[in-house]
């Protein structure tokens, strides 16, 4: 039978147990790698689902804080702004000025009259066209109304507005800077006569007085405007003199806005007490959105006299919840530091009127949302575009709709992008305001990581499905493999092929059943194969011993005869013996010649080291005593320069002492200059609170003027009905009133050179504050310079008692450079004589190594074991 021709029946075995084998290991490794990646994905999605929850709780509840509190301090602000004296004040005098107005500007030499009136409409209508109508048309794209619903018919307000707003040079967005009578009485463009006029009256000189004030106010709290409004509805002051500035929340066209709402809304209320608008479009702020809050302004007696009124800034609020630094667009950055990543991001929701589900500060994605969904905001500067969605886009989710009835939670719910997000809201404790907040990331970004976890674990189990099915390959090959070589070694037996064996490659019952096989063959094989063995065995030991005695012969005393039982054994042994002991002599002759060739050539070696060695350390002992020398003379010129640093060294010292006393000198002289100015600025600061007790004496002396000119004016009426007898008194009383008239002209007139006063002295005030805050600058310089000649002087006193030290050092070194030199001489003749005696046991260790390799030559031709 052919050896090379497949058994089917050992076929079939094989595939029989190996894809059993295989099959069954695929099944386990499957059921196991589908529950680890269903268990591994079902805990770690719930566990990041739960840090997603405290994450985004964490980061609504801060700014949950934030807005909360910002609502609630500019609330306290309010009211304690309206209890204010100075804005008690503001709305008292601008409210009396505003109304005095036309006569103010008469009396300042300017008459107002139809023609002038209708020449300052025409440029406030061209304006309102020209900035408001066109800006409300770019914002909204669309006609706005026209310019007759946005403008005021009150003849002061057209004033005002002409002056403040419309003329006011600066851009918008900064009308507020140029405020100031001065200011106003040099505009570049407009009517120069009602300028002058205007910068002397009432209004003008108590407006930039409160303006300063309340501009410092607005800054510091970060408020887009303040308003003070008298009892007839009119805005007696704005801060940032848009186009409301001057308008009338009773019967104007800014009734219907938000701030007319706000003002109608606290009418009637106590002080102590507020009101907040929703957000909503404000016309006269291009359509922005914006949040009015008003209290009532009462006087002493608690009586209601006017409304205060702050326009939040709603940029601020948005910048709190977007992270925008600066007001500037949040980038990825800022959004991954608290933890919202590249999808995650916070936002406002209102809950009521036109509000009612929609966002109230912009989208992160802005650049996503729907064109129907936002539009375009107007910046302050009345120039910069920018995309809003506040207002516009309409986010009901179920987490809004939970926030809008007073929960606060977290879960996972489909958000407004469509896309599934983990979110956490809750309502906003702000006055007046019905909002929510909420903080939402996507789920996919939030359990990426468990995404990615599960794909590892199924990419894993995929990798061990191919190794299980490597190894159920192997183990089935492993398995059925012996067997079907058992077969084919029972096969190759059968068909007469004595060499045939099972492979034996375990010890399982297998591997017993080959080994068993095996061994039956070997006994049979064993017995065939004795005599031929035993045949071949005598010719191969004859022939081996005659090739053992030929070698010998030759002087190969190496080889050996091969023992083997029986009688040619025994010959061989003696053979053995006899090449054994010959090999023994010539091996120790060989080794006695070789340690005396070694030895001689080692005595040759070291004789030529040791002489080559004396010649150079004669040289270097030559070339050292030279160098020491030269060594000896440089160390005595460091010495030398040593002491002269030394002495210049102390020379520094002294002169930057006597720098550092001047300096001090300095500082004493400074801080009396300063001491001596900041008195002078007290004293001038006392003469300005005198100058304006003087005001207030003046003000009573004008009142006792008025009352004596009513008097007088009393008595001459008194005096005309009394007839005749009454003549003589009314001589006097018209007396007395011209003597009231006077008093009163005296008066205007101090009270005008105080006025002169008072601003002389804020200017010196001012100066001198200057010139303080320049001496205290010139004598912290000074002090700087004296704390530096401190450090010069310290620097100066450590680097003498450097160089000192060094001068010390040097001159060790130069006395121990003289006893090296004379130790390096010492030792330069030693060697010279040791280089003499050298050359004699070169010679003799050169005659020992010839002798020693004539005999080794003699040996070589002996050949021995070893060798």
């Amino acid at each position: 039978m052919n050896p090379a021709i497949t058994n089917p029946r050992a076929t079939a075995i094989k595939r029989s147990l190996g894809f059993k084998i295989t099959a069954t290991l695929l099944a386990v490794g499957a059921i196991a790698t589908l529950v680890t990646a269903f268990v591994a994905n079902h805990y770690a999605s719930e566990a990041l689902r739960q840090a997603a929850y405290g994450q985004l709780r964490s980061v609504r509840s801060g700014l949950q804080a934030r807005v909360e509190g910002y609502f609630r301090d500019a609330r306290h602000d309010l009211l304690s702004q309206a209890d204010s004296d100075t804005v008690r004040q503001a709305l008292s005098d601008l409210s009396a000025a505003r109304m005095s107005l036309v006569k103010d500007l008469a009396e300042s030499g300017y008459a107002m009259d139809d023609a002038k009136m209708e020449l300052l409409r025409t440029d406030v209508e061209q304006y309102y066209n020209e900035v408001l109508r066109a800006n409300l048309k770019t914002v909204t794209n669309v006609e706005p109304p026209p310019t007759s619903t946005f403008m005021h018919k009150d003849q002061e307000a057209t004033i005002l507005q002409y002056i403040y707003t419309v003329k006011n040079p600066s851009q918008v967005g900064s009308k507020s800077e140029v405020n100031g009578a001065k200011d106003i009485a040099k505009y570049p463009a407009g009517d120069k006569a009602l300028f002058e006029a205007f910068a002397k009256t009432k209004y003008a000189q108590r407006h930039e007085y409160f303006h300063r004030i309340l501009t410092d106010h607005r800054i510091r709290f970060g408020y887009y405007d303040i308003f003070i409004v008298d009892k007839a509805g009119f805005v007696v002051y704005t801060n940032f003199k848009e186009l409301d500035f001057q308008g009338n929340l009773i019967y104007g066209p800014e009734k219907a806005t938000g701030l007319g709402q706000a003002f109608a809304a606290v009418q009637g209320k106590m002080a102590g007490e507020s009101f907040k608008t929703e957000l909503a479009e404000y016309p006269k702020s291009y359509n922005a959105p914006a949040i009015f809050s008003a209290t009532p302004i009462t006087n002493a007696e608690g009586t209601v006299e006017g409304t205060f009124i702050y326009q939040l800034p709603l940029d601020r609020v948005d910048a709190m919840v977007t992270f925008k630094p600066n007001f500037e667009p949040a980038s990825k950055g800022e959004w991954e530091k608290v933890g919202l990543g590249s999808s995650g991001e916070a936002y406002l929701v209102g809950f009521s009127g036109q509000n009612t589900f929609k966002a109230l500060t912009n989208s992160r994605v802005i650049s996503k949302v729907a064109s129907d969904k936002k539009r375009f905001q107007l910046g302050a500067d009345g120039k910069t575009l920018t995309e809003s969605t506040v207002g516009l886009l309409e986010i009901k989710t179920q987490g809004t709709q939970a926030a809008a009835v007073g929960t606060a939670a977290e879960s996972e719910y489909r958000g407004y992008s469509g896309a599934d997000v983990i979110g956490s809201y809750a309502p906003l404790a702000v006055d007046g305001l019905n909002w929510g907040i909420v903080t939402e990331i996507d789920a996919s970004e939030a359990l990426a990581p468990a995404a990615h976890l599960r794909f590892i674990v199924l990419g894993v189990g995929g990798v061990l499905l191919l190794l299980i099915s490597l190894v159920g390959v192997v183990s089935g090959k492993t398995i059925s493999s012996p067997v079907t070589q058992l077969t084919d070694a029972v096969e190759k037996i059968t068909a007469g092929d004595d060499s045939a064996r099972a492979p034996i490659v375990s010890r399982d019952e297998i591997g017993q059943l080959a080994f068993a096989f095996n061994g039956m063959v070997d006994n049979r094989v064993k017995i065939q194969n004795k005599m031929q063995a035993e045949n071949r065995a005598l010719q191969e030991g004859i022939q081996h011993l005659l090739m053992v005695m030929s070698d010998a012969s030759d002087g190969n005393m190496t080889v050996r005869a091969r023992v083997s039982e029986g009688a040619l054994g025994n010959v061989a042994d003696a053979v053995n013996l006899m090449l054994e002991n010959v090999g023994d002599l010539i091996r120790s002759a060989k080794k006695v010649s070789g340690k005396v060739a070694t030895a001689a050539a080692e005595i040759n070696q070291s004789a030529s080291d040791l002489a080559d060695g004396s010649v150079k350390q004669t040289d270097q002992l030559q070339g050292a005593s030279l160098g020491a020398k030269e060594l000896s003379t440089e160390a005595a010129a460091v010495s030398e320069a040593c002491r002269q640093a030394t002495k210049a060294a102390a020379q520094s010292e002294e002169a930057a002492d006597r720098g550092a006393k001047i300096v001090r000198e300095v500082i004493v002289g400074m801080e009396k200059i300063r001491e001596s100015v900041q008195v002078n600025g007290k004293k001038i600061k006392r003469l300005g609170e005198r100058s304006m007790e003087i005001g207030g004496i003046l003000k009573t002396i004008n009142e006792i003027s008025a009352q004596t000119d009513m008097l007088a004016l009393n008595a001459s009426i008194e005096a005309g009905r009394a007839g005749e007898a009454g003549r003589g008194f009314s001589a006097v009383a018209e007396q007395v009133r011209a003597l009231a008239e006077r008093a009163k002209l005296a008066t205007q007139q101090v009270e005008k050179l105080v006025g002169d006063i008072q601003q002389e002295t804020a200017e010196a005030v001012a100066q001198t504050e200057t010139q303080t805050q320049q001496v205290e600058s010139g004598a912290q310089k000074v002090q700087q310079a004296g704390a530096a000649l401190n450090d010069i002087v310290a620097v100066s006193s450590e680097s003498r008692a450097a160089v000192t030290k060094i001068a010390f050092t040097a001159e060790q070194q130069a006395a121990k450079t003289g006893e090296m030199l004379t130790a390096v001489s010492g030792a330069a003749n030693i060697a010279a004589e040791s280089r003499s005696k050298v050359g004699g046991t070169r010679l003799t260790a050169e005659q020992l190594a010839a002798f020693a390799k004539e005999l080794d030559k003699q040996l070589d031709q002996f050949k021995v074991a070893g060798n």
